[in-house]
This record gives structure tokens, C-alpha cells and sequence, in this order.
């Protein structure tokens, strides 16, 4: 145990996670009775206590193992504590059908293409003349009108609209917004038209988080003031700000394949150059104790208020907590252990909020810190640099190359590709982040006390985010600038950190031992990279998409996909990444090939593969299956025997009746797609259930596949 002792926070962070990730990922299917949850975990600290009386070596271990358990309860306990549908007035768990909801705005009010969003939280539902005390967060979307723009943080509402579950992604591989609402305590939303909600008055809001609101709004007003517009101001937006909501897909899309999207969102780059710019605006107050507790309290207030100004992420928060225990125990002058440190946070966050673990944000902030933490001085010791700028310069590489060391398995897990020059991204990006950022902040000052000083240091602010988009569109363009298309199971993550970890050590150690088992653990890895190759080049399915007004059906074999599709759906390319990339990822899908369901496309065999056969209009046949496509164009007719298929796949609205279609074709299956309305489907659902004809409704019930 001694050589834990350094490490106080990392010994409990590691019992403490496991709770909580045990408690969110088993879905709470085991939650006991709060007060039984409590004096279970607080009776756990009677044996840590008595042990710390056992004066015999030999059983002093039994405290440390009841204190594991204790932490590993305390997770667990903390989620079911702060799980808002576990709540029995949580919204969550009355019927929503015919009350009329009080709601609280809990956050500023932000502008879609088609609407207004926020965060509401439910406070008094009505039913009848009886009014009862609620809770529950809801994701509101308002009809865009005069009204609706003056709403504010902080507005109490009465809604008359109907209020519903968040759904569940309706194709495979798809990104989970339901899943993700509910790691932030938010099961419902509701679209309110005009007339569907009436403000009644604004709360006593919180006034940190009030100012924190006003200033960022005020800040941004000055920054549209001094002329700064389109992709400079989104930029410089979310790089001083926090504020995202002006960067469009496009632009992160340049950033992310440059791999300097992490300099779009706040994080522990920028509260660092904040902290070092007021650390050396500072540094005269640490001549006496007095004086060095104001500057420590100066550098908190500092720190503190862009934290809350930014939106307080995950990585701002960490950063914050960080930089905050660095400086508390500077000013005792006190050694500070990172390692140690680093957990502390972490241990603060999780307790404050225990989903937060859940986030991207959080998740790659901690590895890629904590990577810097263990590989810089290695790694920098390498190579000895005696020029002031060369070793800036491989300060910079190193950094780079450690942090993506520690972030890539996360990174591609949930993103699917990798930057190829992030070297070159940081060592261009990073010095004009850290101007941009000055430069910004010295706008900001600069409209409180000269509006022509403000303008001119705008136009020095303008060519930087210039300069700094260029640069990023150069990268993004040379070759092979992003792999794309990568993907890795949650296994292979954990092996692939589990080898990063055993090949520092034993680079470190010099450990022959640790090597082996590393290049054991890479054999593993490598093993498992072409057991998923050849389940990739076996594959053969059928999936039928769920997108709404739209028919989408990928036949996949091996690597290979052809998209029997409307010719509508290619006009909206985000429509095809949101709903159909991630499964052609997932699937190893490199090569599609698309056809058309208005053209005589079925008729032409040009691009098709040969065991793909086509044998009428809207027939076509694929391994061993038969597969007929019904559409508003079906040409009716009388055969003398059914056509026999395995699938039917109703698209578009046809006029038919499913007595009709059943007397030409005899199908295993009947699928309705999201192209036709819910009129249709729920009068050829009622026939189907009246006759026992199976079948399977994507437009309410999600994508169809089968595995062939």
C-alpha cells in the first residue's frame, strides 16, 4: 500500500467509478429502497474504522478492502440518488395525455432554422381545478414568433401542449439523442405551437448563472458590434465564449478532419491561458502570504466566472477544479502531485454529477491530461533542444503527441476517423489560439473603455481567425489529411489503453516482462481486428431505413452496399450521415453503389453486382431472397399463380388494399416504410392484425434488417 499513499484520490476514484458506471450501464435494474441503499453504505464505514485500531499487519488489509466496497457503494448510491426518474413526481412516471404543465425556463433560449430551443423544468401539473407539486426537465422546441423571441431565462410558462417521451433512434448504428438527453436528466420534450403556452412571470433565478447568461449575450453583442460576421465570428464565438450554436456542420467538419476540433470548445487550453495571462498579470502579489491568498482569490474569481460564462462543460470544469487546487496549494507552498491532483477533480465532478461520466467531453479531457501527465517528460527527454524556439516548438510535438496518444481509441470509438497531421494542426493552431484568445479578451476590455480602440484591435482579432481558418482548410486539404471510416468496439478500446499503459511501463521500467505482455496483449488486439475483418466480408443483409418521408434500403455484402433509395433523399446529404453512415460504418461498408426507385434503373444492370438479380420492375433478388418493392407506381395485375417473394416493402402511399397485393404476391413478411403517412399504415396495420399477416412498421417501430 505504501506506494499509493502519494496518491489518495486515485486509490478511491477507481472503487468510486466502477459504482457509478455499474449503476448507469446495468440500466438500474437493481435499485433498492433508498434508505436501505444509505444504511447499507454508511455501515460499510464501521470495518474501515475499526480497522484503522487493528494494530496487527497482517489484517490491516481488511479496512482497505471495506474501504473499496464503501466507495464502490457510494457510486452506485449516487446515481440512484440523483436518477430525476426514480423520482416518484418525476414526470416520468404520471400520464401526461390531458394535464396542463407549469414550467420553469432553466436556460438561455437558443435560435434553430425552424424553431426556438430550451431546457424547461417542470414545476406544478394541473389536473382539473387541483394543482400538484412535479418535477422533471423537458426539452422545449417553440413555434418562431414575436412571443417566443422575448422568452428568457428564468420565465415561468403554462403549457397546454402534449408532452412526450424522447424516441428511441430508429436505425441501427444511429446516434442515441435519447440516450444522451437522459445522462442529463431530461426524458421529454414537446414542440409548443403559438397558442399552446402563456408566460405567467419570471422565477427568482439563480443570480450566478443570471449574470454568467447576461455577460455572454452582452460579450457576443460586442463581438457582432465590431464587424465581426460568418465563420470568424462562430469561430471566435466558441473559441472566447463557449458559444456554439453559429458553427455550422461544415466548418466542424474542417476542423475535425484537421483535428483541431478541440479548440472549438472550451476546455483546459483555454482556462490555462487564462490562468497563465492572470498569473502573470498577477505576479507581483507574491512577494508576501497576504498577498499571494489575494491573488489566489483573484485567480478563482477569475477562473470561476469563465467557467460559468463558457457554459461550464465537462472539460471546463475539470480545468477549473484543476487549476484551482494547483493554485490553493501554490499559495502554501505546498508540492503538488498532478497525478493526485487529476483524481481530486475528477472525484469533485463525479460527485457533483455522477452522469457526467457519461460525456465525451469528460472522458476525453481526462485521457488526454492524463497522458500529458505520464509521457511529457519522457518523451521530451528524448531529444535535447538547445534553440528557445525549436524547443517551443518540441514542446509543442510532445504535448501533441502524448494527448493523442491518450484521446485516439476514444476518439475513433466515437467518431470513426483520425487526423493524420495533428502535429502540424497543434504546432500552427495552438500559438493562434492563444493570440486569438488575448486579442479577444482585450476587445472585450477595450468596449468598456474606448469603442475605437475595440474596433481597431476587431480588425488585428478578424485577420487571426482568418489566418486560423486558413490554415485549418490548408491541412484539411492535403492528402490523406483524415482516415476515415475506422472503427472499434468498446473491447478493443479498453485492450488498446490497457497496451498503452503496459508499453509505458515498461519503456519506463526498462521491464522485459512488461514488454511481453504488452506485444501478448497486441496479439490479442491484432487477433481481433481480423476475426471483425472476416465477419465483414461474410455479411450479407437487408436493411430498411427509418427515415422520415423518405425510402432507403441497403442490400450489403461484404464491404460492399447498393442503396435501393427515392431520388429525393440524396438532395439532403445530412438526412444519409444522420440516418444511414453510421450503420455502413459499423457494417465496413466502403464501396456503395446507389440506384433510384423513380428511374428505369431496375431495368439497367450498369453498376450492380452480378449476384444481385433483377427479375421485374421493383424485383429483385439476393441471396436466396426475394425482395419486391411496392410503390405508387405497382402496375396491378392477374397472374394465374402469386408471385412468390420473402419481403414486401410498401413505399410512397400506393392506393392498395393488402387483400389485393396478397392475391398477386405471396410474401413471409410485409414492411411498411417511412415514406407513407400514418393514416395508411394504421389501416394496413389493422388488416394485418385481423388476418394474422406479419409484418413490420419502420415508421413507428424503427429499422429493419435481416441477417441472410
Amino acid at each position: 500500500m505504501q506506494s499509493w499513499h502519494p496518491y489518495p484520490f486515485f486509490r478511491i476514484i477507481i472503487p468510486f467509478t466502477i459504482g457509478i458506471l455499474l449503476a448507469i450501464y446495468a440500466n438500474l435494474s437493481f435499485v433498492p429502497n433508498k434508505t436501505v441503499l444509505l444504511i447499507i453504505t454508511s455501515a460499510l464505514l464501521i470495518p474501515i474504522v475499526a480497522g484503522y485500531f487493528i494494530t496487527s499487519y497482517m489484517f490491516r488489509w481488511i479496512a482497505g478492502v471495506f474501504m473499496y466496497i464503501f466507495f464502490a457503494s457510494a457510486g452506485y448510491s449516487l446515481v440512484i440518488f440523483q436518477t430525476p426518474k426514480l423520482d416518484q413526481n418525476n414526470i416520468s412516471n404520471i400520464d401526461l395525455d390531458t394535464n396542463t404543465l407549469i414550467i420553469r425556463i432553466t436556460e438561455p433560449i437558443t435560435e434553430k432554422a425552424n424553431s426556438l430551443k430550451t431546457v424547461g423544468k417542470v414545476e406544478w401539473v394541473l389536473e382539473g381545478l387541483e394543482q400538484k407539486p412535479m418535477s422533471g426537465k423537458v426539452l422545449l422546441y417553440f413555434q418562431t414568433d414575436s412571443l417566443a423571441h422575448h422568452l428568457n431565462y428564468g420565465d415561468y410558462l403554462i403549457v397546454h401542449a402534449q408532452v412526450s417521451e424522447v424516441s428511441s433512434p430508429g436505425n441501427p448504428h444511429q446516434f442515441d439523442y435519447k440516450k444522451y438527453l437522459s445522462n442529463s436528466g431530461i426524458y421529454h420534450q414537446a414542440y409548443l405551437k403559438s397558442g399552446e403556452w402563456m408566460s405567467i412571470g419570471k422565477s427568482k433565478t439563480n443570480p450566478v448563472f443570471q449574470f454568467a447568461y447576461l455577460a455572454r449575450d452582452k460579450m457576443l453583442e460586442v463581438l457582432k458590434e465590431n464587424g465581426l460576421t460568418g465563420d470568424e465570428y462562430a469561430v471566435i464565438s466558441a473559441i472566447l465564449l463557449g458559444y456554439d450554436e453559429q458553427l455550422d456542420h461544415e466548418l466542424r467538419d474542417k476542423y475535425a478532419g484537421a483535428g483541431a476540433l478541440h479548440v472549438l470548445c472550451v476546455s483546459g487550453l483555454h482556462v490555462g491561458i487564462i490562468f497563465m495571462l492572470l498569473s502573470f498579470i498577477l505576479k507581483a502579489l507574491n512577494r508576501k502570504k497576504s498577498l499571494r491568498i489575494l491573488k489566489v482569490f483573484l485567480l478563482l474569481v477569475s477562473i470561476w466566472a469563465y467557467a460559468f460564462i463558457t457554459g461550464l462543460s465537462p472539460s471546463v470544469m475539470r480545468a477549473s477544479i484543476m487549476f484551482s487546487l494547483f493554485a490553493w496549494r501554490e499559495s502554501r507552498k505546498e508540492k503538488s502531485n498532478p497525478y493526485n491532483i487529476l483524481a481530486a477533480s475528477a472525484f469533485i465532478l463525479l460527485s457533483i454529477d455522477p452522469y457526467m461520466i457519461t460525456k465525451i467531453g469528460f472522458q476525453l479531457s481526462y485521457a488526454a491530461v492524463l497522458a500529458i501527465i505520464s509521457l511529457f517528460n519522457p518523451i521530451y527527454r528524448l531529444v535535447s533542444v538547445k534553440n528557445i524556439v525549436l524547443d517551443y516548438l518540441w514542446k509543442l510535438t510532445v504535448v501533441s503527441f502524448a494527448a493523442q496518444i491518450g484521446t485516439f481509441p476514444f476518439a475513433i470509438f466515437y467518431f470513426h476517423q483520425f487526423p493524420v497531421y495533428f502535429f502540424i494542426t497543434n504546432i500552427v493552431v495552438i500559438p493562434l489560439v492563444w493570440l486569438i484568445l488575448n486579442t479577444g479578451i482585450a476587445v472585450l476590455v477595450a468596449s468598456v473603455i474606448s469603442n475605437a480602440l475595440s474596433a481597431k484591435l476587431s480588425i488585428l482579432l478578424y485577420a487571426m481567425l482568418f489566418g486560423l481558418n486558413g490554415a485549418v482548410d490548408i491541412i484539411n486539404d492535403l492528402p490523406f489529411a483524415t482516415v476515415r471510416n475506422l472503427v472499434l468496439y468498446l473491447p478493443q478500446v479498453a485492450l488498446i489503453y490497457f497496451f498503452i499503459v503496459l508499453s509505458g511501463r515498461a519503456f519506463l521500467q526498462r521491464n522485459t516482462r512488461l514488454l511481453l505482455l504488452a506485444f501478448l496483449v497486441l496479439i490479442i488486439i491484432s487477433g481481433s481486428f481480423i476475426f471483425q475483418k472476416i465477419q465483414i466480408l461474410k455479411q450479407q443483409k437487408i436493411v430498411v431505413y427509418q427515415i422520415n418521408k423518405h425510402s432507403a434500403v441497403d442490400i450489403i455484402f461484404g464491404n460492399n452496399a447498393v442503396c435501393v433509395a427515392d431520388s429525393l433523399l440524396p438532395l439532403n446529404s445530412r438526412n444519409i450521415e444522420f440516418n444511414i453512415s453510421g450503420n455502413r460504418v459499423w457494417s465496413g461498408v466502403n464501396s456503395v453503389t446507389s440506384v433510384y426507385l423513380q428511374t428505369q434503373l431496375f431495368s439497367e444492370r450498369s453498376g450492380l453486382p452480378d449476384h444481385l438479380q433483377i427479375f421485374k420492375p421493383g424485383f429483385l433478388a439476393f441471396a436466396n431472397k426475394r425482395l419486391a418493392i411496392i410503390g405508387r407506381d405497382f402496375e396491378k395485375y392477374r397472374p394465374d399463380e402469386p408471385l412468390e417473394v420473402d419481403f414486401v416493402i410498401i413505399r410512397g402511399n400506393p392506393r392498395l388494399e393488402i387483400s389485393e397485393l396478397h392475391s398477386q404476391i405471396e410474401f413471409k413478411k410485409l414492411i411498411f416504410d417511412a415514406s407513407n403517412n400514418y393514416w395508411n399504415i394504421k389501416k394496413w396495420r389493422s388488416y394485418c392484425d385481423s388476418v394474422g399477416i406479419i409484418y413490420h412498421d419502420v415508421k413507428n417501430d424503427g429499422f429493419f434488417e435481416v441477417d441472410l
